[in-house]
């Protein structure tokens, strides 16, 4: 817990973000080791009358206040990622209208067939990496290569293979 001797406020620093501070003569301290006018460093005891505990707190909680907020804007700035379900079916749906029905039955046949859990035989007939990014894409996530769309992708290949790409042959009914 952080304890001060004296009253702290909420305020606005230079650039209009909020801040605790100290109100001392008039003027808003939210960094008691720098000057008035921010270009010297200070001692805060001599200068504000601060002490040192409170001075190291205040720079303390200024610094966790920014760091929940930049927390915070950056959880509303993450695009929400669809169910993995919703995108494996959206990528089969691409496969399906990227190629012929013949060639996706091959596909579904050599996965099959196929010892390596890890390959997709739908690489033998196009990019199927495009088609992923395709689908991600309708989807309306930007595919930037973070860990947790990289895992949404395996998953969601993982799960389009299971179900052989849930037989989405064109004009038919899901």
């Amino acid at each position: 817990m952080i304890k001060f001797s004296r009253s702290v406020e909420i305020g606005e620093d230079f650039n209009n973000i909020t801040v605790f501070g100290f109100s001392i003569n008039d003027m808003f301290i939210v960094d008691p080791y720098v000057s008035e006018c921010g270009r010297f460093n200070v001692d805060p005891v001599e200068t504000y009358g601060i002490s040192k505990e409170d001075a190291d707190n205040l720079v303390k909680l200024n610094k966790i206040l920014e760091e929940a907020v930049q927390r915070e804007v950056a959880r509303k700035l993450k695009p929400a990622l669809p169910d993995v379900a919703v995108l494996a079916k959206t990528f089969s749906r691409v496969l399906w209208r990227c190629l012929t029905a013949a060639e996706m039955y091959q596909v579904i046949a050599r996965n099959a067939a196929g010892t390596d859990p890890g390959v997709c035989h739908s690489h033998d007939f196009c990019d199927a990496n495009t088609a992923m990014e395709q689908a991600l894409q309708e989807l309306g996530v930007s595919y930037t290569a973070p860990t947790e769309v990289t895992e949404l992708i395996n998953e969601a290949w993982d799960l389009a293979k299971a179900v052989d790409f849930y037989d989405l042959i064109p004009g038919k009914e899901d």
